[in-house]
């Protein structure tokens, strides 16, 4: 369950008195400095932050790269002018150049009334969770890649289930029940000579020596990081896309580190020892029968394609399409759009770049860049497209409270309402126009630039459009 933190708990400090607090509410609060560190300020009208010691712009509080600071009292919306610009005038008095431009990418809002709200930065949606917190302070790395693949396996249940329990690094060997309490030592019950972890009890216990010999191409894990544990089974199980031989490999690689788990229990309860040998030739036979059922049943999907082209837009309407690039996510990125007549003949274009930032960030900065444009130029009735199902859904839905994006996320939908545009999906193969000027607005040096007339290495994309060119889409 998700849920806010209230703005009480932040401020609030412990009286001393003669009642002492409660037990539960010390250990509450010793998570505060954690809480606080964790939550930047959303700015609305600037009324309730601290321009030198709440965190609202860049990577920290500003008191952090300010030494001599005057007025401590200083309040946000005291360098917002009237107009819902930054007084930069003002700014440039009292802080350095670096700040004042973490200052200015600051979206203020001019259209939607927003109040300051915190978001909490280790979540994607700005709401607080136990879960986020929980992970952040515990030694538990989060989870680089999804869990969806393991469901999608073609593999019967119980080998899901144990890869899931691997993925998790809760496989009960020795060394995680000591963790828990539950044995006084973590020696490996089948050698009796090492801690037994997971890397000792899949590799390098010498009672299961040999075992690995039928799979030569698989790479032992160099340390026992939980993070590189994951990585490696994923890259040594996951077979949504491997052909028929790359997928007998992979089950095996699973099977094998299966067998071997039920091999050292039935040591632990039945103290019969499996010979190593034995462990390969009975994975092999079940990878073979795993193979044969799932393979029988085609385990790899049909090729399935979509053709695609870029749509006109309605009798006398103009489409934009809007588009983003990302050097990473975060990382540089940029954004482009492209305005076009019923015919797909070129009327305007726009590119950007941004600093670190998301790949979502990217595309509602691409979407209000073009949104700004349509109401500059005074054209109404938009037809507008992108290909990002994310960015469409935040737009088109109700407006998210404490989300880091909430400010831009209301002004595209004030300015969409105020000129009739629609917001609708298009494929990226319906958007390549789009995607080579967001791709171009990474590499240049201005924050935006627009286009009355198409740049060169745009023609051939807008000519296939107006052609209307068909894509295959996988």
């Amino acid at each position: 369950m998700f849920f806010f933190i209230s703005i009480i708990f932040i401020n609030i400090r412990i009286q001393k008195s003669r009642r002492k607090a409660s037990h539960v509410w010390k250990s509450i609060f010793k998570t505060k400095d954690f809480v606080v560190n964790n939550l930047k300020w959303l700015v609305g009208d600037g009324k309730d932050i601290s321009f030198w010691h709440d965190w609202w712009c860049g990577n920290s509080i500003l008191a952090d790269s300010h030494v001599n600071i005057t007025s401590d009292h200083l309040k946000v919306v005291d360098f917002i002018t009237s107009s819902k610009d930054w007084n930069c005038t003002l700014l440039n008095q009292v802080i350095n150049a670096n700040s004042l431009s973490d200052i200015t990418n600051v979206l203020i809002p001019r259209r939607a009334i927003i109040k300051d709200t915190p978001c909490w930065t280790l979540s994607s949606k700005g709401n607080f969770s136990v879960k986020s917190a929980y992970v952040a302070i515990s030694d538990n790395p989060p989870l680089s890649t999804s869990w969806k693949w393991i469901w999608t396996l073609k593999i019967p249940a119980k080998l899901k289930g144990f890869l899931w329990i691997c993925m998790h690094g809760k496989l009960l060997t020795n060394h995680h029940r000591m963790i828990r309490g539950l044995v006084d030592n973590d020696i490996c019950p089948c050698c009796n000579n090492a801690r037994e972890d997971l890397k000792h009890l899949f590799f390098e216990c010498t009672t299961r020596a040999n075992v690995w010999n039928h799979l030569p191409s698989v790479q032992v894990p160099q340390t026992n990081n939980l993070e590189e544990w994951r990585n490696w089974l994923h890259t040594n199980i996951n077979h949504s896309s491997a052909q028929s031989g790359g997928y007998l490999t992979k089950v095996l690689t699973l099977v094998t580190l299966w067998k071997i788990w039920l091999a050292r229990n039935r040591k632990v309860f039945d103290n019969i020892m499996i010979n190593p040998a034995e462990i390969s030739i009975s994975s092999s036979i079940f990878a073979s029968q795993i193979c044969h059922s799932f393979l029988s049943i085609s385990c790899i999907n049909p090729r399935l394609v979509r053709l695609v082209s870029w749509n006109f837009p309605g009798t006398g309407k103009l489409k934009l399409n809007t588009d983003r690039s990302s050097r990473g996510n975060p990382g540089p990125a940029g954004y482009g759009g492209v305005f076009r007549e019923e015919r797909g003949h070129w009327v305007l274009s726009y590119l950007g770049r941004l600093e670190d930032c998301t790949s979502l960030e990217a595309e509602l900065w691409g979407l209000f860049r073009g949104l700004e444009l349509i109401q500059s130029q005074g054209m109404e009735a938009m037809e507008v497209e992108s290909d990002s199902t994310a960015a469409i859904a935040l737009i088109n839905g109700d407006p998210p409270v404490h989300s880091p994006h909430t400010v831009i996320i209301r002004e595209c939908k004030a300015l969409m309402a105020a000129m009739g545009c629609t917001l609708n999906h298009t494929l990226r193969e319906g958007n390549k126009v789009a995607d080579k000027l967001a791709n171009l607005g990474v590499e240049q040096e201005e924050k935006m630039v627009s286009h009355i007339s198409p740049p060169d290495d745009i023609i051939p994309l807008l000519e296939a459009d107006m052609r209307r060119v068909i894509f295959e889409r996988v």
